[in-house]
This record gives structure tokens, sequence and C-alpha cells, in this order.
């Protein structure tokens, strides 16, 4: 176990040298042996201003346990501008199939960076096509419709072969009722290997029938190739409804948010956010997509990827729990639940990870005082968790500024007024915290704010109040009678 006291300003970085993030290995036929692949050689950088410590070099992803990690120099940490190497390379005499991973560097106090490889492992004599389609969900629910709908756009299918040899002629098949394939360029007919004089894909539309009964209809679609026994497959789905017909959902988490309890660095698993979602339509919802996104989807487990039809009136749930062994830091995600009938409803999801004994600053100044035009003015931010560095975002007063080493406000306003902006807070952990503030500032002592301003007299009318003035202590009764007694 090991802890380190870092200066004020400290920074902590690295990067890797994997053009755009990714590497591919290429292809190798079965049966390949030890050194038939060429290792990637891959150069850390420190672009911080410390030492990184001790670096992880972890493999992760799809396929983790097909690829070597080896002679790892970077796990003995790099100092400032340093950089040194590891190698990764897939494992010898892999059976046929792609092969994936991402590759993460990292330790508690230095962001973690990342890159994907991938190998491919083909069939002796000339390798395999690769078919795949371009279905984002299954099913593909078309948008519901009233009884007696006009016709229904249909969807047009790509399929593509990212082999390096050609398909056999492909097969097109429809299982189910209430559906017609048209423009089909993809039955009977073959598909180049991307790359070997073909354009690599082809397509084909599916949509439902015009005039179907009142309910939900589906059919399941699928594209052979026999002669290298491959089938990908993808199912659709079409309701109608009656007249007046109306979906909805909600869920349950307190205002659109929930934040998990922080952990400190090398926690456990979490207990999970359950969710209940209720259909609060006229129709049955049919099968619901939980979709995740937002900053750091990856941080979060869901039980589930999607719920089955949820009956008018009726609930379903699913819970969203924080990935165990993330580094230092703040997650967050958005999880939304639709589907092509019902209006998609979300919320949000945030976690943090804070270091043993600390974590990220909270700052604990909730008002500044007010000041005054002209008069000095010092106040002083306070946060814990050891804030480094403050930093304001918007206008402080006129005349007043922020010392960003000590969150000190000071100065001597100019100007009157209502002045709020935002302060943050970090240190170095990497973390930080965001408050907004306000300071009001008065006018000047006497009521004349910093707009305002005394009049000012011409040499020729300051005569003219002088003579004024003379006039009247001439012929003031009270001044002539005091004269007159003295």
């Amino acid at each position: 176990m090991s802890f380190t006291v870092t200066p004020a300003g400290a920074v902590f970085g690295i990067s890797h040298d994997v053009p755009a993030g990714n590497h591919n290995f290429g292809s190798q036929t079965v049966g390949y042996g030890a050194g038939a692949v060429t290792p990637l050689t891959v150069e850390v950088t420190n672009t911080g201003n410390q030492a990184t410590g001790a670096l992880n070099v972890a493999l992760g992803g799809a396929n983790p346990g097909s690829f070597t990690i080896s002679n790892n120099n970077v796990g003995v940490g790099l100092g400032v501008g340093a950089a040194e190497t590891f190698r990764v390379v897939p494992n010898h005499n892999l059976a046929l199939g792609i092969y994936t991973a991402t590759v993460t560097i990292s330790n508690a106090n230095v962001p973690a960076v990342s890159f994907n490889v991938r190998f491919e492992v083909t069939a002796a004599g000339g390798g395999a096509p690769v078919i795949t389609h371009d279905v984002a969900l299954s099913p593909h629910i078309f948008t519901a419709q009233a009884v007696g709908y006009a016709p229904v756009v249909p969807l047009r299918v790509t399929v593509s072969n990212s082999g390096n040899v050609n398909t056999g002629a492909l097969a097109v098949k429809l299982a189910g009722a209430g559906f017609t394939i048209t423009n089909d360029n993809v039955d009977g007919n073959t598909i180049a290997a991307a790359g070997a004089g073909g354009p690599g894909t082809a397509t084909f539309e599916i949509g439902p029938n015009h005039g179907l009964a009142l309910g939900a209809h589906t059919a399941t679609v699928e594209i052979e190739d026999a002669a290298n026994g491959i089938t990908i497959s993808f199912d659709v789905s079409f309701t109608v409804t009656p007249a007046g017909a109306v979906f909805g959902i909600s869920h349950d988490v307190p205002a659109g948010s929930h934040n998990f309890a922080s952990a400190a660095l090398g926690y456990g698993v979490q207990p999970p956010l359950t969710v209940v979602v209720t259909n609060t339509g006229n129709q049955a919802t049919g099968l619901l997509n939980i979709m995740r996104g937002g900053a750091m989807p990856t941080a979060f487990i869901l039980s589930a990827p999607t719920i089955n039809n949820i009956v008018v009136g009726g609930s379903a749930s699913f819970t969203v729990t924080p990935v165990p062994g993330l580094v230092v830091g703040v997650y967050t995600a958005t999880f939304t639940i639709s589907n092509a009938n019902v209006p998609a409803v979300s919320f949000n999801v945030r976690f943090e990870v804070t270091a043993a004994g600390g974590g990220a600053p909270v700052i604990t100044t909730r008002a500044l005082s007010n000041g005054r035009v002209g008069v000095a003015y010092n106040a002083i931010l306070v946060a814990s968790n050891a804030p480094t560095n403050w930093a304001v975002v918007g206008a402080l007063p006129p005349g007043l500024a922020l010392n960003p080493n000590t969150g000190a406000v000071s100065g001597t306003p100019t100007t009157a007024g209502v002045f709020s902006f935002d302060v943050t807070a970090n240190n170095a952990l990497g973390a930080s915290a965001v408050a907004t503030l306000s300071i009001t500032i008065a006018p000047a002592a006497g009521g004349l704010g910093a707009a305002e301003s005394i009049p000012t007299l011409g040499y020729g009318a300051l005569l003219l109040l002088i003579a004024l003035l003379g006039m009247g202590i001439a012929f003031h009764p009270g001044i002539r009678n005091r004269r007159g007694a003295s």
C-alpha cells in the first residue's frame, strides 16, 4: 500500500501512440503458429508534471484471454517526460473467429488511457466471408398505426461481407405473416469481399403489409449463406391499434436522477438501483429497449437490455449497478427506456470513487458577505478534501479578483449591483467541485452608486451662484437685523 503527497498544481497524465486508438493484427489461417503474428509495440509517455508511480496494463473487452501483454517496461512507472514501451500480441493457434480486446493503462492517480485490438483467424485455404446486417435492434419495431392506416415506409436493410472471400449464393427467408420483402438485391446473389473487387454490401427492404387486422404482427428475417454454413437474422414487429390508442410509460426515479453513495478505491459490489417502469397508456407497450448513454455508460451494469411487454396498468423493473473496481473519479450515465411506439423516458445516475481517506472537494462556503463601492473587500472560499486551486466562471464584481491558490476573493468594488458566478475547487486527485455563489455590492456611502454622479458647474455658472448667494445674504431680514444689532 502506498500514499503520495503532491505539491499544489500536481497533474497526472499519460498518452499512448496507437493511431486512432485501434490496431488490427490482420488475419491468419487456422493452425498458424507462434511467431506468425508481429507483436504491437506500444509507447506510453508521461504527459503530467509528476512521476506516475507503478502503472497497470490490463486486458479487457470481448476476448481478453486471446491476447498477451509482454516486455512490460511501463509497469514500474514513468518519470516526468519519460516514455517506455510494452508489447501486445494475439495468442497462437486460436480457433476460427474474430477476436477483439481493449488494453487499458492506468493507476489510482493517473487517468486511464486505452486502445482496441483485433485479430481474425480464417479457414484454411483462403479464409471465409463474415456476414452482418445493420439492423441495430431486434426486433425492429415499426411505428404503430391505427386501423385503416396508410402504407408504411419499409425498412432498408444493408448486408455486408467484411471477410476476405466472397459469400456463396445468399438466401433471404421470411418466417411469419404480415410482412413483405421488396427491392431484394441479396437473395440469390453473392456479396464480394470488401476490397476484393466488390462493394462488400447489398440491400433489401421489408415492411408491414397494408390493411392488417387489429393487434401485433411479428416475423423473423434470415440471411443464409448455405455454402459457408452462415446464418444471421433479426425480428420485426408492427402493431395495429384501435382509434384513440395512447402509448406511455413512467419510471420511479425521483426527479429523474439517482446519486449512488460514494465508495473508496478498492470497493466491491455496490447496492443496486431498482427502477420500476409503469405503463401509463391504454395499450400494451410491446418490447421496450433500455439504452445506456451519457458520459460514461460502461461504468454501470444494466440487469437486462430490454423489458418484455407491459400490459395496460402493469409494471416491470430492472436494476442499475456501478461496475466494481473503477478508478478514482466521478462517473455519470443516462438510461433511456422506449420503443418505436412508446415516447422515451430517461433518468441520470452518478457514482463517485474516492481515494482512501479522501475524495473530491466539497465546497462548504454557501454564501459570501456583501460589500460596498469604494470599501476594501475580503472573503475566503472554503472546501474540504485539500483543494489545490480555485477558478471562477462568470464575472466577479468589478474591482474584485480570485486568488487561485488560496481561494481569497479581495479588492475594492467599483460598481454596485448583484453579481452571480460559479467557483470551481480542484485537488491533487484530479477531482473537482462547483458551486454557484453571489456577492451584493451596495452603493458608496452617501447613497450614490457608481452609475450616479454629482453635477458640476462651469465657471460662469459658479459666479452666478455666488452672486445669488450674496443677494440672499443682503436681503435676508434675519441677517439684516443681526447686522443692525451689531
